[in-house]
């Protein structure tokens, strides 16, 4: 009961600090479940989109226990029993603030939730509708990359986030 009510706790109060955005783009982190594969090239078309730069980008994987090869991984370990991340070398993702945050996690668990929550981001892009409070925007088509890619184009063009010469 006391551990719920501490996660959900840390949950709401993440959420509450809001990042300023300032234009343009400069850096971004992309949040992604082990159901989602995300490579590099992906993140180059990303890139192009935004305008941000390839080594901008940081990018963390959640997974129970499988490190990913390329990426940060965020595993179940990291995490104490009360939601507080433990370790140091992922802290540092917690403690910067990005222009844009893209998860495409599903928010199902509380690993998940507390990740999305921690990340300092001006702007944020989600992929799961029934989470609107996580997110400024959300962009359902996680499972087709490339029209996730057009959609997130179109849609920073719209709000101004990117000139007309970054859509064509």
């Amino acid at each position: 009961m006391w551990k719920k009510y501490l996660i959900n706790k840390r949950i709401e109060n993440n959420l509450k600090k809001k990042n300023t955005l300032e234009l343009p783009l400069r850096s971004g982190i992309i949040i992604f479940p082990s159901e989602t594969s995300i490579d590099k090239n992906f993140i180059r078309k990303l890139s192009h989109i935004t305008s941000i730069p390839y080594d901008k980008w940081d990018v963390l994987f959640l997974s129970n226990d499988e490190p990913h090869p390329d990426f940060v991984s965020v595993l179940d370990a990291h995490f104490n029993w009360r939601g507080k991340l433990i370790e140091p070398n992922i802290q540092k993702y917690f403690n910067k603030n990005y222009d844009l945050l893209i998860d495409f996690s599903s928010l199902k668990n509380t690993k998940e939730r507390l990740v999305s929550s921690g990340i300092q981001a001006g702007f944020r892009i989600g992929t799961t509708p029934d989470q609107m409070q996580f997110y400024d925007l959300v962009i359902q088509e996680q499972k087709d990359l490339p029209t996730f890619l057009h959609e997130l184009k179109k849609y920073l063009y719209a709000l101004g986030y990117i000139k007309p010469a970054d859509v064509l």
